[in-house]
């Protein structure tokens, strides 16, 4: 049980880091971004139609302080239920005469440290995207921002430690365990220096010392005799050893185990519900395993799709004549749930666009999107119908102020799937 409780715990975490990475990731500067904004204002407009869709880092922000905030309740909760006396509960069922224990050391550590590298990331956090909100202002921002940002955030940091080792939990201060481990390690390494001192010390004393004189050896010890050993000893001390467990052929037992285990465990589960009148919805776990699956789909589709532009981007830079890497727009992974339904729909048009460009089809500066439909309807004339709605619902995310709806880019989602499967495989 603590293996599996651990190995849950381990996964919950390196799911909690990927989404924190991810969401790090996009905060980011893109290289994209850096070459279009570092452009001057009239090359910008000129390639307005390859500008970089635009991240909304505010809502990234508010969605890694709520995972934030989140983990340290759960952290606290748990923290607080470590510090209960099982013994009390044993004995009576009664809140009002539970005994709480001493607050171990190590997750007095383990909880500040969680809110100081919290307050830290999202330090770094903001700092990312003030970069990138000054960037595309086109705001030149001082060489000594960041040394000052960095210098200001330990400060503030190293304050907020200080305020916390003072606050009182128990009978006693976080800043006297505090000091009690600094004094410990002090003394430890005191005594390991003077440790290493002496031995020193007497190494070099053995060096300078005269040798003694040798000795005559002692006279050898007589070999005692052997005594004769029963026949069934003999051949009990004849046997080969055991042969020792194979790791493979336990790995495999334990595994067996487990499954029969959490197996029967389900099914007593399904039985206690049953003699108590509950009723499984078929209907309902129908749906979520149609979900589930769903999602899958979609998730596998996003990576097909992502590996196969990647391979055709590859197989681009390997022609005689490549196109020089600062002409080249840059494509990186994008979170299409983070966009506006208005960028998204932006962005299923500019692939499309970028697509067909290393199909064949480029797209002059001095083209309009619906003089360009016309080259996609003589290339591709079985999708000449996916081709003008997608050009109209880029017309429209583009040039009008009125909202767009979130089923509308779902829809376009639809026919942006459709034509670039077409352009991919012709």
């Amino acid at each position: 049980s603590f293996f599996l409780a651990m190995l849950i715990l381990a996964f919950l975490n390196w799911l909690l880091a990927i989404r924190v990475g991810i969401i790090f990731t996009h905060l980011a500067v893109s290289p994209g971004e850096a070459t279009f904004y570092a452009q001057p204002a009239s090359v910008q407009m000129l390639h307005a139609d390859n500008k970089p869709i635009y991240t909304g880092r505010g809502n990234l922000m508010r969605e890694f302080i709520q995972v934030w905030l989140w983990g340290g309740v759960l952290l606290i909760i748990s923290v607080g239920f470590s510090s209960i006396d099982l013994h009390t509960l044993e004995q009576q069922f009664n809140v009002l005469s539970l005994t709480h224990l001493g607050l171990p050391t190590e997750l007095l550590m383990a909880l500040v440290l969680y809110f100081l590298a919290g307050f830290w990331l999202t330090s770094q956090g903001r700092l990312e995207a003030l970069n990138a909100r000054w960037l595309i202002n086109g705001i030149h921002k001082h060489d000594t921002i960041e040394r000052h940002w960095q210098r200001n955030s330990l400060f503030v940091l190293l304050g907020i430690a200080l305020i916390a080792a003072f606050v009182p939990i128990g009978s006693t201060l976080p800043i006297s365990r505090f000091l009690n481990i600094a004094l410990g390690v002090l003394s430890y390494a005191t005594t390991m220096i003077l440790y290493l001192f002496s031995f020193l010390l007497g190494a070099l004393f053995s060096m300078l010392a005269s040798r003694a004189p040798d000795s005559q050896p002692p006279p050898p010890t007589p070999t005692p005799l052997a005594t004769p050993q029963p026949l069934n000893d003999f051949v009990a001390n004849q046997q080969p050893p055991a042969a020792a467990a194979d790791p493979a052929a336990m790995l495999v037992m334990s595994s067996i185990f487990w499954t029969i285990f959490i197996a029967a465990m389900a099914i007593a589960i399904l039985f206690y519900w049953r003699e108590r009148g509950y009723r499984v919805n078929g209907r309902f776990l129908h749906q979520l395993w149609d979900q589930f699956m769903h999602w899958v789909n979609d998730f596998w589709q996003n990576v097909s799709n992502q590996v196969g532009e990647l391979r055709h981007t590859w197989q681009q830079q390997q022609k005689e004549d490549p196109q020089p890497a600062a002409s080249k727009s840059s494509w990186r992974f994008v979170h299409l749930n983070a966009l506006s339904p208005r960028d998204q729909i932006r962005y299923f048009y500019l692939s499309i666009v970028h697509r067909a460009q290393d199909s064949g089809i480029p797209r002059q500066q001095s083209e309009t999107p619906l003089e360009y439909v016309n080259n996609l309807n003589e290339q591709w004339p079985e999708k000449q119908q996916e081709f003008e709605q997608l050009t109209e619902a880029f017309l429209e995310a583009r040039y009008s102020a009125h909202p767009i709806a979130k089923n509308q880019a779902n829809g376009i989602k639809q026919i942006w799937k459709r034509v670039r499967s077409v352009i991919r495989n012709p």
